[in-house]
């Protein structure tokens, strides 16, 4: 979705008269509309049923969004499927991901949704997910002064979407300045305005069409936000928005997968690791009541190789390091650094991860899960995220 789309979007959406002389969406759309809307709502309700509420649309019932699609006026329609993901965030908190005003993603502050899909010229693709749901597809590569991030989003319905830059920057949430690539502008009639929003520590550059085929062609970019000036190199640049494109046109299928795990080429990390963690509805029911949350306990470690026996531990292995991870009583979905030191990766064989998932024990002094353990290679869990299923214990 270009700047321009956006506006025109939202114009649209903020006039009641002009919704409702537009006629409904196509039968593609409306089947896009619906299919996409029904898993949003099943993932919700699956991570919290008191998410299902069908005075607001938020059910798994595909054929019902069908047949409302059908009859309503399309950009009401975008609205809705807005709203209820936009619901469905909300109710499972944070679990699932918040849209942006137009449907979309931003490619920062979602990390946890991220997967790895593959590398282009030293730029790391990474797919999102909500659920089952695609969010977008990011390149990532350190400049040396930051990370840059360079993607595509995907709003649903449809298959429009927001080509994106992001630099860690701060800036305002609604920012304007300049964006060039070897010192010239590409965007709308070859200008070098620019504008976005902000996340965090991080400036969004909403880029046109032609800002990204000015980098496929160029050796550096700069991008000024206010008095701020961030210039990158655009080496391996073309490569990575190809590779983007093409992992937003299969929706990141695939993405689960390394080609070669960082831990069996010898890289010194960091090492991410998706966990995906479900809790039964009677866990959830208990750990609501007295206000407890959920923790993920990883611990590295490795046997050891010849030289470096005498350093082992009592069972025999060199700890690598541990790592908690806090999540919601509903579960979801969370991202391990993996952050190992890189001096002792040499004194083991092989790294090996255990995760373990209990109660938080904030509100009540013993574990009440019991849930599925995972310990294993590190390198099979950077192929695919890690499912952990939890009950109460004795349920």
């Amino acid at each position: 979705m270009t700047r321009m789309r956006f506006a025109v979007m939202l114009a649209v959406c903020s006039s009641g008269a002009a919704a409702a002389q537009e006629p409904p969406g196509d039968a593609a759309f409306c089947r896009s509309y619906a299919s996409t809307t029904a898993v949003v709502a099943q993932d919700a309700i699956g991570l919290a049923k008191s998410c299902q509420d069908f005075s607001k649309g938020v059910h798994g019932i595909e054929k019902a969004h069908l047949d409302w699609c059908a009859r309503t006026p399309r950009s009401e329609v975008e609205g809705a499927a807005t709203h209820i993901r936009r619901l469905s965030s909300a109710c499972t908190k944070g679990a699932l991901a918040r849209p942006t005003d137009y449907g979309g993603y931003d490619i920062v502050g979602a990390e946890k949704f991220e997967r790895r899909y593959g590398e282009a010229r030293g730029w790391q693709v990474l797919a999102a997910f909500s659920g089952r749901t695609f969010m977008y597809c990011a390149a990532i590569r350190n400049v040396g002064h930051g990370d840059v991030r360079l993607g595509r989003d995907l709003a649903q319905p449809g298959d429009s979407g927001q080509w994106q830059l992001a630099v860690p920057v701060k800036a305002a949430k609604d920012w304007a300045g300049t964006f060039e690539v070897d010192g010239k502008g590409f965007g709308n009639d070859g200008g070098a305005q620019a504008s976005g929003t902000a996340a965090g520590g991080w400036t969004i550059a909403w880029l046109t069409l032609g800002d990204v085929d000015g980098m496929r062609q160029g050796k550096t970019a700069s991008l000024s936000v206010g008095k701020q000036d961030f210039d990158f190199s655009l080496d391996g640049a073309a490569a990575a928005l190809l590779k983007v494109e093409e992992c937003v046109a299969k929706k990141g299928a695939g993405a689960t997968a390394a080609a070669q795990p960082a831990a069996a080429s010898g890289a010194s990390g960091p090492f991410p690791v998706d966990v995906q963690v479900t809790v039964s509805p009677n866990a959830q029911g208990k750990l609501e009541k007295i206000g407890e949350k959920i923790k993920i306990l990883a611990v590295y470690a490795g046997e050891p190789v010849p030289a470096k026996k005498k350093l082992a531990n009592e069972v025999g292995e060199i700890g690598l390091g541990d790592e908690e991870l806090v999540l919601p009583l509903m579960g979801g979905n969370a991202r391990l650094k993996g952050k190992l030191p890189r001096e002792k990766l040499g004194w083991v064989t092989k790294p090996r991860l255990l995760i373990n998932v209990v109660s938080a024990r904030t509100r009540f002094p013993d574990n009440l899960l019991d849930c599925t353990l995972f310990d294993n290679d590190l390198e099979l869990a950077l192929k695919r995220p890690i499912e952990i299923h939890c009950k109460l214990i004795g349920e």
